[in-house]
């Protein structure tokens, strides 16, 4: 009597093919990831200068306060994966506030030496402000007015 290859063959050998799969599948997406991080770096690269001219040319006409108000503008639409949106919303603010007439104001209430209260006052602002719940804009502040108030503070 002839018998056949026994059950746990079987599921082995499906299990050893299914491991094969997710093996090659993980391959592939690692080459997709590393040619998409360097074309995210290339391209950024070549787009730091433009981004922050632009916040310099910006300053050029308005107030400290209008270049924060359209940095963070340009950072709340931005998704939690669009590295590239945030980039350029937080070089277009902070050289913005670099090249504007300063602005002691804008620090007034910023919490530069306290990083337990910082992310509240972070939320709190962009709440009060019409941005409740907005990540970007809780990151755009705590990266572009708060570095722009500590310089200040140090400057002092």
């Amino acid at each position: 009597m002839e018998q056949g290859t026994p059950t746990w063959q079987k599921v082995l050998g499906v299990l050893g093919a299914l491991a094969l799969i997710g093996l090659l599948a993980l391959v592939a997406l690692g080459f997709w990831a590393k040619n998409a991080a360097e074309e995210f770096l290339v391209n950024v690269e070549t787009d730091l200068p433009a981004m922050a001219e632009e916040g310099v040319q910006y300053a050029a006409t308005h107030t400290a306060a209008e270049c924060l108000e359209e940095g963070r503008n340009r950072a709340v639409p931005c998704g939690a994966l669009e590295l590239t949106c945030q980039l350029s919303a937080t070089l277009f603010g902070q050289s913005c506030l670099d090249a504007a007439n300063p602005d002691p104001a804008l620090c007034t209430d910023v919490p530069v030496d306290s990083a337990l209260s910082l992310g509240t006052w972070a939320q709190d602002r962009c709440a009060a402000e019409g941005h409740p719940d907005s990540t970007p804009c809780v990151s755009y502040y705590q990266q572009v007015l708060v570095a722009h108030c500590r310089i200040q503070a140090d400057g002092d």
